[in-house]
Order: structure tokens, then sequence, then C-alpha cells
């Protein structure tokens, strides 16, 4: 028959001289074992009781007083029931405390300082969980199919503080509630499940990895040494930050909404950080950036961006969707496509000292999927440009000045507005081919030369099989 038992004494768990079959009675009663509850109430005070042995299945283990402490060890515990309204838990790096609540329970004012175990919340049913004073370092895993609600109004101050953070089942929600957050010491992992971040920032000290599950409104800021894997299109995060002095290394591509890479952070890694925005301003790449790290611009309407962009291959995509970039934009490699037939995305460069490298307006994947580029007049560096959509790309020059460092393919490239300067810069070859310069063409508005310092620009007319050269003028 399941009993009840109240802590009344210090000692070892198995001894009968720390538990009574009442609140404050004489102690001499069995302790408590499976399917039994252990409660630690306002008669409990000041007293240590040390585990001796691993308990397998508590019916409920209840923590009512703030002087009371269970002290683990290395061991496991498991309760279909923990239930803390005051309390003190301490363990080394080996205990197990698994709350495997079927009807549910809450969680306040818990001090587990001292607990350097794994809290596993196996829970069937709902638990609400605000730990007040709580700067422990344990782990936590999320392993059962009920509810996980962090209540960070009650921490120090206003955050739930973990050392590694494990999600696998179940649900986990950061409560709503100003400038609450999640403070995982150590890697937080999503492997299933799910976490509503509520628009609230969790905090991760190590790495951060996705790979299953879903997420909500989650901001994550990384401000450790750790990696970073977030390869979820369909889940993308609300924000991420690599705070300053964050050395974070991606091991697998990254979706997000908005994303800032801090002064003094560094990102490396040869995968692909990929922006999914829903709004203006949504990536700044002001830290150091790794030269095989790639960056993604996925529009779903038309948008503006005044932070720093720096990647190895830079892909810009959209459905007749416009990128207007007032920050500082480089890239070895630069495409900008259209993601469908017929449809193009646009990059407009709206300051001065962009380089885009190497880059390419539209793709061959599909029928016309064009790209366009605006220079809006400002000065700007280019490797190359080519087409590879096959008709209706576009450069937008205006008044631009332009550094050609290699060669300009304009075959299927219209050229607009075209009052501009192509210098040729650090090449003696720089050329611009298959442009028809005869009659009422375009370039019969350029004034192309290599100012000053190198060869002249000469534009190649495949028709005529003449080469033209221009001073600078």
């Amino acid at each position: 028959m399941a009993v009840t038992r109240y802590g009344v004494a210090s000692g070892l768990w198995s001894a009968t001289a720390v538990w009574s079959a009442t609140s404050g009675g004489a102690p001499g009663a069995s302790a408590p074992g499976d399917t039994d509850t252990a409660r630690f109430d306002a008669n409990s005070a000041g007293i240590t009781v040390t585990m001796d042995g691993n308990l397998a299945t508590l019916a409920a283990l209840h923590g009512e007083c703030a002087t009371a402490t269970l002290a683990m060890g290395a061991h496991s515990l498991t309760a279909n029931l923990i239930d803390f309204a005051h309390f003190i838990v301490t363990g080394t790096g080996a205990a197990v405390l698994t709350s495997h609540a079927v009807g549910g329970g809450d969680i306040y004012d818990a001090d587990f300082s001292g607990f350097e175990g794994t809290f596993v919340w196996d829970n069937a049913g709902d638990i609400l969980v605000g730990m007040y004073g709580l700067t422990n370092r344990c782990a936590v895993e999320k392993t059962g199919a009920g509810n996980l609600s962090l209540d960070c109004a009650y921490g120090p101050p206003n955050s739930f503080q973990t050392g590694d953070f494990t999600i696998l089942a179940g649900t986990v929600t950061i409560i709503d509630y100003p400038g609450a957050e999640l403070d995982v010491e150590g890697d937080f992992v999503l492997a299933g499940g799910t976490i509503d971040g509520n628009d609230k920032e969790l905090a991760a000290h190590g790495s951060v990895t996705y790979t299953a599950g879903t997420a909500t409104d989650l901001k994550i800021t990384q401000d450790g040494t750790g990696n970073l894997a977030w390869d979820t299109v369909a889940n993308p995060l609300a924000e991420y930050t690599a705070s300053a002095g964050a050395v974070v290394t991606l091991t697998g591509h990254v979706d997000y909404k908005k994303a800032t890479i801090e002064a003094g952070a560094s990102l490396s890694g040869n995968f692909s950080f990929r922006a999914a925005p829903t709004a203006n301003n949504f990536l700044n790449m002001a830290g150091t950036i790794g030269e095989t790290v790639d960056v993604t611009i996925g529009l779903t309407s038309s948008l503006s961006n005044s932070g720093i962009v720096a990647a190895n291959t830079l892909l810009v995509t959209g459905a007749d969707d416009v990128l207007t970039q007032s920050g500082v934009l480089t890239a070895d490699t630069t495409a900008i496509a259209g993601d469908g037939d017929g449809e193009y995305a646009q990059l407009i460069l709206a300051v001065d000292g962009c380089d885009l490298g190497a880059a390419a307006l539209g793709t061959a994947t599909g029928t016309d999927r064009h790209g366009k580029l605006n220079t809006a007049g400002y000065t700007m560096a280019i490797d190359s440009l080519v087409d590879l959509a096959g008709g209706s790309s576009e450069v937008i020059l205006g008044s631009s000045a332009i550094y050609l460092n290699g060669g300009w393919d304009a075959e299927n490239i219209a050229i607009v507005n075209t009052a501009a300067v192509i210098y040729g810069k650090d090449k003696t070859s720089a050329h611009l081919d298959y442009v028809d310069v005869s009659g009422s063409n375009p370039l019969t508005a350029f004034f192309c030369g290599d100012d000053g310092n190198n060869t002249d620009v000469t534009f190649v007319d495949a028709a005529l099989g003449s080469a033209y050269a221009y001073a600078a003028a």
C-alpha cells in the first residue's frame, strides 16, 4: 500500500530516523519507496536528507520548505509528480532528477544552485516552472509529451537558467513577461517537440543545434564559443545575434528572419547563412566573417537593409521583389535571380563601396528567372558580370562609377540609364563583350576609361568583329 512520509530529521534517505508518518510527528516511519509520496513541509526546516540509493517511481515529491535540502549525490530519482513551492536540491554531475508528471506540477522558488546533474521533464501533464534565485548549471531535458512552461518572471532577474537544455518532445513555452529570457549556460538542442519563445531571448553560452521539431517566435543570442546549425526553412529563428566576443562556427546551414553579427564577434564555417526576412533591416554582419560563409536572402516582398552584408557567395532571390541595400555589401560571388519562371529579383545598391565580385544575373534553371542590378548612381566594384537567364536581365547604372576588374559579358543584359563611368582597375585587360556599339545603342552614353592607371577598357562588338577603346572622360 502506498504511503506518505514526512521528512523530520537529517540523515540518509533509507533511515527510519528521518521520516514520520505525520507532519512534524515522531520519527521512525519507513522510508518512502516506489509508489510512495515524500513530503518536506514547514516542519522540515533546516534538515538535509541524503540519498543513498536510486528511486525509480515515487508517486510524488513535494518540497514546501525553503531551508530543507535533498542531497542527491550521484543518484537518480524519478517521481510521477514533482511539486516544489520552496526547496533546495543538490547533486553531482551524475545525478538525474526526473519529473514524470501525469497530472502536472509546479516548481517555484526552488534553489538548484548546488545541483550539477540533469533535470529530465518526462511529463505527460502540464508543468509550470518559475525558479526565483536559480543560478544552477544543471542540464535540462524535455522528453515527455506534456507542456513545460517557464515563468521567467521569477528568475534572477527575469530568467530561467540551465546548463545544457535539450528538447526531445512536448512543448516548452517561455512565458511572455517583460524582460524575460531563458539563460542556457551550456548547449541548446531542439531535437523534437516544440518551443514557443514568445519573442523572448534564449541566451546560449555554448552551441545551438536544430535537428527536429518546431520553433515559433524564438530569439537566440550566442555570446561564447560554440557551434551553430539551424537548418530548417519551416522553422527559422525569429532573430539571431552573435554578440561581441562570441566565436561561432557554422556546422550546418542557418535559417533566420533577422540576424546580427556584432562587431567583435566572429562567424565562420562552410555553410549558408539564410535569411527569410519579413521586415526591413534584417541583417547586419559587422563582425569578422569567415571566407567560406555563404549568405542567401530569400525575398517574399520588397525590403530595405541598412546593415553590412559580407559573404563568400551571396544569393538574392525573389518573385519580382526588390532589395535596397544601404549598408556596404562585399562578396566574392554574387547571384541575383527570380524564384520562378518569368520572375526577377532586383538588388539596388544605395551606398558607395560595394564589391560584388564575380556577379551573375538570373539562373539557367527554369525559364527567364532573371535578375536586375541597380547601382543607383553609387560607386561599386565588380570582377565580372554575366547573364544566365537568357533574356530579361538588366543593369541599371544611373551615374554610377563602376570599377571593372575583369570581363563584362553584356549579352542578354539590357543596360538602362547609362550616364556611367566604367574604369578598368587592377587589370590591364578589362573588357565588355558582346556589346553592340553601333547606331543608337545605349553605350553611346558611356564615358569609359581606366582612370589613368591601366589600359583603356575595350568594348568588343561581336557582330562587327571590331574593338573600340574609349579614353577616360
